[in-house]
């Protein structure tokens, strides 16, 4: 299945992204283009899923059809999964993936702006993005939500540090990380 048909099936047809402006945004800002590939045994891998984004100085409805390749913000244009797929936290292991990259990424990024339908806002908000205003952006006929996510290098960098411990409570009374 290709990107473009996942895209298809995962938005209304007012609110898709054309082939050419997914082909666009994968050639002129391939570094935030990136898809998850199921390869059972090696054999067909297929894209189940995507996430892509271009970056700009201003989130507005028309950088959404550009790419700046030094604009601070990174505007998320789509996070889609095949349809058999869904339900199953692709869609959030894709998401978390995508933002540590993004995070370790040294390349001027501010924050990661997007659009979210009502419906999407808890799933968002639970990777992290804070809703900022009912978004002025006019897409399709539906209402949409601006989103934001501050990317804190320092914060990645201090968890990467951080040292870990594995305690076994239950073992050995005296005997070193033993009890709570």
């Amino acid at each position: 299945m290709t990107v473009h048909t996942i895209e298809k099936s995962s938005y209304p047809s007012d609110e898709a992204a054309s082939k050419s402006s997914l082909q666009y945004r994968q050639h002129h800002a391939a570094p935030y283009f990136r898809c998850a590939v199921l390869d059972e045994h090696g054999e067909f891998p297929q894209v189940i899923g995507y996430i892509c984004s271009t970056r700009t100085t201003a989130f507005t409805a028309q950088s959404m059809s550009q790419h700046d390749s030094a604009g601070p913000i990174l505007a998320m244009h789509s996070v889609a999964v095949q349809e058999p797929y869904r339900r199953k936290g692709i869609a959030t292991s894709m998401l978390a993936d995508y933002l540590k990259a993004m995070e370790a990424m040294d390349d001027g990024i501010e924050c990661i702006q997007l659009l979210a339908k009502e419906s999407l806002l808890g799933f968002y908000v639970k990777c992290g993005f804070q809703v900022t205003q009912l978004s002025p952006i006019r897409h399709g006929k539906d209402m949409w939500f601006d989103l934001e996510r501050k990317l804190n290098k320092d914060n990645l960098q201090a968890q990467q540090e951080r040292p870990c411990w594995i305690v076994d409570s239950f073992a050995r009374e005296g005997a070193l990380g033993s009890g709570n």
